[in-house]
């Protein structure tokens, strides 16, 4: 039985943000901020940043001159001064460009404090008011560009490396991006913050040697493989960094439906490997999926959970939805994937929390799960792996359309998430999605609006 079957709920968005002329592409939350911050991106090279609360843009610009197919906010913190925010945006012309975001999050909050531009005095912008205002917007200050290679559809993935000193604070933002050379290999480059000095510790990490089986499964979850499809994992579709203590991991998504967990040395603060002269070493590679991974979600965790295995959870353009540990486990309990009623799920995004998964299927609808299995208990995790009981990973809370009838969605995001909160209910869940202030998931359509909806 699919795990997400439960009834299509006919939600509405609390509100929605319109002023892209194209599809928007990418969509990505600030992290720490309030109140909350948005960036979105289109196929035209569009770049919108929201304050979301009052409901307009607070700067506009054209960040590449091809479609966008990621943006994500990082925040590198500080002893001595605030914490800087970066907005980073990969586009199809082969670019991987760093704003400086602090000033325009600057303005965001002065303004919530002086009360100005207040929805309960002004109402949502109308289109005369919206259009004048993003005339008048600044764009974001460029700081910085990685020339990487954009031929295929898989954009960045990053991860932050601090190290501090008595004197400073300074990062290494690491960043994995397709090879340069080859759209089946992965580049890893590093930009030490302040300075913006590049380095390239991992490059044409090649794709794994694999011969491609066609997985079926009896029972929604045991596999078995019959016949080979193809030789290599072909191109790659989707990176996933993971930082653990002392060490970076890769996990990279294949056209053929492979996934492949590398170990990546010379990072940061990370240690070669003793028994592996290359920068990288491949430990773990599985076929979950029969059809191009699209995209892979990190589970979040606090810093007395890293010791644990991470969990990264794959989406494809087949009608599953996968979990593969970081680092890999010698005994990875088999009921690591879950079947959906459709086929296609081109995004997919886990809140702060760590509590949801949120995708955005081919087929318009946006599904929401509570993820099941525990961080914070190791025996739990030795228990599924040594195969001893048949835990669930997901349960299905909401099924709801995200985009006006024949659109689509193309990407979700979630708000970050200052407080714990406890389960509740899907009914409970679809009831407050158009009551609560806060929580929110943005949901990204090809008619060039995105939806704001609020959960639990």
């Amino acid at each position: 039985m699919p795990a997400d079957q439960i009834p299509t709920s006919g939600v509405l968005p609390d509100f929605t943000l319109r002023a892209h002329p194209a599809p928007v592409t990418a969509a990505a939350f600030a992290s720490g901020v309030t109140p909350p911050v948005l960036a979105s991106a289109d196929e035209s090279g569009g770049v919108f940043v929201w304050d979301v609360v009052a409901r307009r843009p607070v700067s506009m610009f054209r960040a590449h001159s091809a479609a966008i197919v990621k943006v994500e906010f990082v925040t590198i913190a500080s002893k001595n001064e605030h914490p800087q925010t970066y907005l980073l945006t990969h586009g199809r012309d082969h670019c991987v460009h760093v704003y400086n975001a602090g000033p325009a999050l600057a303005r965001i909050v002065m303004a919530r404090r002086i009360g100005a531009r207040s929805l309960g005095a002004n109402g949502p912008p109308s289109a005369v008011t919206l259009d004048r205002e993003i005339a008048e917007l600044d764009p974001l200050e460029k700081v910085y560009t990685v020339p990487v290679n954009a031929l295929n559809y898989c954009g960045f993935s990053v991860a932050i490396i601090q190290q501090d000193s008595e004197s400073e604070t300074t990062a290494t933002v690491v960043l994995a991006v397709p090879g340069t050379t080859a759209s089946e290999n992965v580049d890893v480059y590093t930009l030490r913050v302040p300075g913006f000095e590049l380095a390239r510790p991992a490059a044409a990490i090649p794709g794994p040697e694999v011969v491609s089986k066609i997985p079926k499964f009896e029972q929604d979850e045991n596999p078995i493989t019959e016949g080979p499809r193809q030789n290599g994992a072909g191109i790659v579709m989707s990176l996933c960094l993971v930082d653990k203590p002392s060490q970076i991991y890769l996990v990279a998504g294949y056209e053929s439906g492979h996934t492949a967990t590398f170990i990546i040395n010379n990072v940061g603060g990370s240690s070669p490997d003793s028994q592996q002269q290359l920068p990288w070493k491949l430990l773990e590679c599985k076929q979950l999926h029969t059809q191009p991974v699209l995209a892979l979600a990190l589970r979040p965790q606090s810093l007395d959970q890293k010791h644990l295995p991470a969990q990264v959870y794959s989406t494809a353009a087949d009608a599953r939805i996968a979990l593969t540990l970081v680092p890999p486990s010698q005994n990875l309990f088999p009921f690591n994937v879950v079947r959906l009623s459709a086929p296609g799920t081109a995004s997919a995004v886990i809140r702060s929390d760590g509590k949801l998964l949120a995708t955005a299927g081919w087929d318009g609808l946006v599904r929401v799960f509570e993820l099941l299995l525990r961080q914070d208990d190791k025996e739990e995790l030795l228990v599924l792996q040594n195969n001893t009981t048949k835990q669930k990973l997901l349960k299905p809370l909401a099924s709801f359309p995200g985009g006006r009838q024949n659109g689509g969605i193309t990407a979700v995001a979630f708000g970050p998430i200052e407080t714990t909160m406890e389960p509740q209910s899907s009914l409970s869940l679809v009831q407050r999605l158009s009551k609560s202030n806060s929580h929110y998931l943005a949901v990204a359509g090809k008619d060039g609006r995105i939806g704001i909806y609020s959960l639990y």
